[in-house]
């Protein structure tokens, strides 16, 4: 049975820790191990006592496992990415490889995007498989306009836990609308396809969430987009509201910031294709490098200048610097 949630706050708490757990800690409970527990427990230990030279290592990565999109989505950053010259848009399997090498023993859940779309990068399952072998929860979110038949068998042997797609209309004139050069039939089909497939041959994984964001010109559409999820048993139909208010469909509402509560260079880390270290997703669309795992060790970047004056910044929201990071014009957490 398909459950429904809408997501009426996500502006604001889809930067909670808590928030960004939930809905996958059952999952990621079965892949941890004792190390792995104590080594959390450390990571959270040093986030809530805001240490700035921390002995631990992050255990959540974000992987953009392509750095391109085959949709022009209207609010997206992707479509304004610049990439200098020379510089990788998509991670071959032999950067994955060392990368993952690198960070397996602390990190146990992977999420394979960022901003780019996964189905661009034709290894995306292998990494998927070799990420899900070293007992890590692995994830992705998708526009699924890109999945085919053939990809069936690797997308289900490759242990992915979670999948997101996004259906923001039931008809090729609404859908295209905001997923601008998306063919709404060929998501459809992907979707059915996957649930089909999963029900024939039985697997419990990937659990599989469809989500619509609540535009003015989807609404119309919203009944028909849950029969439709409701029919193939996909596992959840979540409702968001408009993160950007691109069509004011979404009255801003003035949150209560966490002004010391992020968490994100203690406890994750975010990669981009070509190996280069963030301390989250803001950092990353600015262009603010912290490093390369590529061509620096892990325990070289995690405790170098710019994430420890992160942390201190964090810490009393004093500029302590001249490196001007991004965290300074931050609008989640200031």
């Amino acid at each position: 049975m398909t459950r429904n949630r809408n997501v009426k706050s996500y502006e604001g708490c889809h930067t909670s820790l808590f928030y960004n757990l939930r809905w996958s800690v059952p999952g990621m409970f079965k892949k941890m191990t004792i190390k792995k527990i104590l080594r959390t427990i450390h990571t959270l230990f040093d986030w809530k006592f805001r240490i700035i030279y921390v002995r631990s290592r992050p255990w959540a990565v974000r992987l953009e496992a392509a750095a391109i999109c085959n949709l022009k989505c209207v609010t997206c950053d992707t479509r304004d990415k610049k990439f200098e010259k020379g510089q990788a848009k998509i991670m071959t399997l032999k950067s994955f490889r060392h990368i993952c090498k690198m960070i397996s023993h602390n990190v146990y859940r992977m999420t394979f995007y960022v901003m780019g779309e996964p189905l661009m990068n034709k290894n995306i399952f292998k990494m998927v498989e070799i990420a899900s072998k070293e007992n890590m929860y692995t994830s992705f979110a998708s526009n699924f306009t890109l999945m085919k038949k053939t990809y069936l068998k690797e997308l289900f042997d490759s242990g992915l836990d979670w999948l997101s797609v996004a259906l923001d209309g039931f008809t090729q004139e609404t859908y295209s609308k905001y997923r601008v050069c998306g063919n709404v039939e060929n998501l459809k089909n992907g979707i059915r396809m996957v649930m089909e497939y999963k029900k024939l041959n039985n697997y419990k994984k990937p659990f599989l969430t469809v989500y619509c964001i609540d535009f003015f010109h989807v609404r119309p559409e919203i009944s028909e987009i849950k029969r439709f999820c409701t029919e193939l048993n996909v596992d959840e139909f979540r409702l968001r509201h408009d993160n950007s208010n691109w069509d004011n469909s979404y009255k801003h509402r003035v949150l209560k910031k966490p002004i010391r509560n992020c968490y994100w260079p203690w406890i994750c880390l975010t990669i981009d294709a070509d190996g280069s270290v963030y301390p989250c997703y803001y950092a990353l669309k600015k262009g603010f490098r912290y490093g390369n795992l590529l061509k620096q060790d892990l325990d070289e970047i995690w405790n170098n200048n710019y994430f420890m004056e992160t942390r201190k910044y964090i810490k009393s929201k004093i500029k302590k610097s001249n490196l001007n990071l991004p965290c300074y014009t931050c609008s989640l957490f200031n």
